[in-house]
C-alpha cells in the first residue's frame, strides 16, 4: 500500500512539473507574440514616417502635422498598455 502512495504522490508532482513548464511556455509565447506585433506595427509606422511628402500647402501640412501628432499619442499609449514604460528605463 505504501507503495501505491508513493507512486501517487510521485505522479501528483510530475504533473506539477509538467504544468509548470507548460505555463512558461504559454508566457514565452505570449511574448513572442506580442514582440512579433509590435515589431509590425513598428514598420508599418515608420513606412509612414519615412515619406518624402511634405505638402502643397498649409492646410496639407497642418493635416499631416496632426497625423504625426496623433501618431506619437498612440504610440506613447501602446507602449504603457504593453507594460513599459520609458521613465522606467535605466
Amino acid at each position: 500500500m505504501f507503495d501505491f502512495f508513493s507512486r501517487y504522490a510521485n505522479l501528483l508532482d510530475q504533473g506539477n512539473q509538467r504544468r509548470e513548464k507548460l505555463n512558461e511556455s504559454t508566457k514565452a509565447y505570449q511574448l513572442v507574440r506580442a514582440a512579433a506585433e509590435l515589431a509590425s506595427w513598428i514598420t508599418e509606422k515608420e513606412n509612414l514616417m519615412v515619406g518624402e511628402e511634405v505638402g502643397e500647402d498649409l492646410e496639407q501640412v497642418e493635416e499631416m502635422q496632426k497625423k504625426f501628432d496623433d501618431f506619437q499619442k498612440v504610440a506613447y499609449y501602446r507602449v504603457i498598455m504593453k507594460g513599459y514604460s520609458p521613465k522606467n528605463k535605466k
